[in-house]
């Protein structure tokens, strides 16, 4: 515990916790063509991932000076990153188009235990940076739709920044 009552959480609790925990996640991307006809795009990525959105609180009862005391536990852990990076697409005026692109990303990571709805526990490493590189293939159903098969890969760097 440090001195703002706060308890910094393990890695071994998030990987028990969080390794196939259920979730949430929208992903934005805005492309901006760099060449006219597609070639190169500048990309801007932001993108929100909630994990636990659908685990209830844990009950159960702790000692507490001697006394057994009932119990909640519930905890959050949120990731929010934006990236900028390029994308190529060598045949982006055909019906099946591959691409492959690479970012790089911000993330800013949130996790928060809670006993008893009272906030105890904040992940002390908040702020990492990554790169992100995607490959894939769009198929062009018409001039403004298609639908898009991506392969995703996140890589992050050692902390940076701690808060």
């Amino acid at each position: 515990m440090n001195e703002s009552g706060n308890i910094n959480i393990s890695s071994d609790f998030i990987k028990s916790n969080y390794a196939v925990s259920t979730g949430a996640s929208i992903t934005g991307t805005l492309r901006l063509p760099i060449v006219k006809n597609g070639l190169l795009s500048t990309l801007i990525t932001g993108s929100y991932s909630y994990f636990n959105a659908f685990r209830s609180s844990s009950i159960g009862t702790t000692i507490e000076n001697n006394i057994s005391v009932p119990v909640s536990y519930d905890n959050r852990f949120a990731t929010t990153s934006f990236a900028i990076g390029m994308q190529a697409s060598p045949f982006s005026e055909s019906k099946i188009s591959p691409f492959a692109d690479a970012n790089l990303s911000l993330n800013i990571l949130s996790l928060s235990l809670s006993q008893n709805d009272i906030t105890n526990v904040i992940f002390s490493d908040a702020v990492r940076m990554g790169i992100i590189t995607n490959a894939g293939i769009v198929f062009k159903l018409n001039n403004e739709y298609g639908i898009v098969a991506v392969s995703y890969t996140h890589l992050t760097l050692p902390t940076i920044y701690s808060v």
